[in-house]
């Protein structure tokens, strides 16, 4: 028995449902061929990516060069209907800019209209550019000569856009940087004369020199600097035997046991000569390491120019116990005592007038080699008023020598006062000896820079001809630079000392 034939009814209900299915496969494939066309065809109608290699010529620049950005821009797979462009932008604060006259197209087809630099000259734009082509060209930067640009980054940002839209793709941007550096200095230090010991005085020559392609410095005031720091607590800088040749720099400032120079003038090819002493501890002890190490700085930026030395504070061929001078009329009077000596074969005896260079006046020999105290004296010729260093060269037998400290004397003029200190720099246990030519009241006072009244440290008479020594209680004021201040009835002498 076959099947019953469908009803008229569910006929329709067949046809209708086949209908629909179609409808149903006609609209999917429709709404298929809809994002397909999307896919190809969006917003930004992009047929490919733009490809993009960019380099800096050199790598490396100095301030005020001019550097040369080259580009490779592949646009081959973009599609005719489609706006390229691309945009460049300058970074790392270094105030370059670009040389719109200095584009050059290599590869490729580009209007000159194509190419717009930003108000600032720190951007660059190029658009529209004809696609479906390799485009090679080049723009240079100009950059500021500015000392102060040593080791900073210029960062050029190059990103292609097409149709107003830039793609995270790596090959459609560029992060490229070159670095900024100025031809170092050389910088040569070494001890002249005297050996690491206790007590003893070393005297440094640091050499800086300029290279001949090196920064134009003359100009830019500020910006080098030179300091040296003594890696032991009580070491000192003399700020008196500070002696700058060959080179204009700022005034030298001594903090105990770290000298700054700063301001400092050089130009290309250029070199100068920093000298000055340094006295280590004079305690004798255990041996302790003793370094310095003297640094450039550009800007605050320490340069690889540094120099270091080294030794070891413990042995000493004569061990000293004292060292002063007094003046008396027009002469002055040098004693100094030591403890022990080892081959020593004398002291030369050498004299400073301020502005002028040490020179020897007299020679003491030594004792060879003792365990006991001796006492010298030496007594110099008559001197004009003035202000006057004295230092002694100890000799060994073996050809070695080393400096004392420095002691000062201030001969007065006639009806005045002749005054000194010693030991320097000024520490507790300093004496200040002062010689008048005739009875008067005499105050002595400790000032700061600013002239200001720290400390009075005596007032009263002083009598014609006898010799007066104050003891200097300065052993609580912080270490640094003051002023002593010397005054009597004819004469007023004020000058700096380093009290540590």
């Amino acid at each position: 028995m076959g099947a019953p034939s469908p009803t008229p009814r569910l006929r329709l209900l067949l046809r209708q449902r086949h209908q629909l299915r179609q409808l149903l496969i006609t609209t999917t494939l429709s709404l298929v061929a809809v994002a397909a066309f999307i896919l190809i065809h969006d917003v930004s109608q992009v047929t490919g990516i733009p490809s993009l290699v960019v380099r800096f010529v050199p790598e490396t620049a100095r301030p005020g060069d001019k550097v040369r950005l080259t580009y490779e821009l592949d646009a081959r797979s973009i599609d005719a209907d489609d706006a390229l462009s691309l945009e460049v932008k300058l970074g790392g604060q270094t105030g370059a800019t670009f040389v719109a006259e200095s584009f050059a197209l290599q590869e490729g087809t580009l209007t000159a209209a194509s190419v717009y630099p930003y108000a600032n000259e720190a951007s660059l734009v190029l658009t529209p550019i004809p696609t479906g082509q390799m485009l090679s060209f080049s723009v240079e930067i100009q950059l500021p000569n500015t000392l102060d640009l040593h080791k900073r980054k210029l960062i050029a940002q190059s990103v292609a856009y097409v149709n107003g839209r830039s793609y995270s793709e790596d090959v459609s941007r560029s992060l490229s940087q070159i670095k900024i550096e100025v031809p170092l200095f050389t910088l040569d230090k070494r001890i002249v004369s005297g050996i690491f010991g206790p007590g003893s005085r070393l005297a440094y020559q640091v050499v800086v020199s300029n290279p001949e392609d090196g920064g134009d410095y003359t100009s830019d005031q500020g910006l080098l600097a030179f300091m040296d720091i003594l890696s032991h607590p009580d070491a000192a800088v003399d700020v008196a035997s500070i002696e700058i040749q060959g080179i204009q720099t700022g005034t030298p400032v001594v903090s105990k046991n770290t000298l700054v120079i700063d301001e400092i003038n050089l130009a290309p090819g250029q070199t100068g000569i920093i000298s000055y002493e340094v006295q280590l501890p004079g305690e004798p002890g255990d041996p302790d390491v003793f370094t310095n190490t003297a640094q450039l700085y550009l800007s605050g930026t320490a340069l690889k120019a540094r120099a270091t030395t080294t030794g070891q504070t413990g042995s000493f061929p004569v061990t000293w116990t004292g060292f002063e001078v007094q003046v008396s009329g027009k002469r002055a009077t040098l004693r100094w005592e030591t403890a022990q000596e080892q081959q020593n074969k004398g002291f030369e005896i050498e004299q400073r007038q301020e502005g002028q260079a040490f020179t020897p006046i007299g020679f003491v020999p030594g004792a060879g080699t003792v365990n006991t105290p001796r006492q010298y004296t030496f007594q110099t010729g008559e001197l004009t008023p003035g202000r006057y260093l004295y230092r002694l060269r100890q000799m060994d037998l073996d050809g070695n020598h080393a400096y004392s400290k420095w002691v000062e004397a201030v001969v007065g003029a006639p009806g005045g006062l002749s005054w000194s200190i010693s030991p320097l720099p000024v520490q507790q246990g300093s004496t200040l000896s002062i010689s008048a030519a005739q009875t008067q009241p005499v105050s002595i006072e400790v000032l700061d820079l600013q002239g200001r009244t720290i400390r009075t440290l005596f007032t009263g008479q002083i009598n014609a001809q006898v010799p007066f020594s104050l003891a200097l209680p300065v052993g609580d004021l912080a270490g640094g630079v003051y002023l002593i201040q010397v005054r009597g009835a004819q004469h007023q002498e004020t000058r700096k000392v380093l009290i540590r």
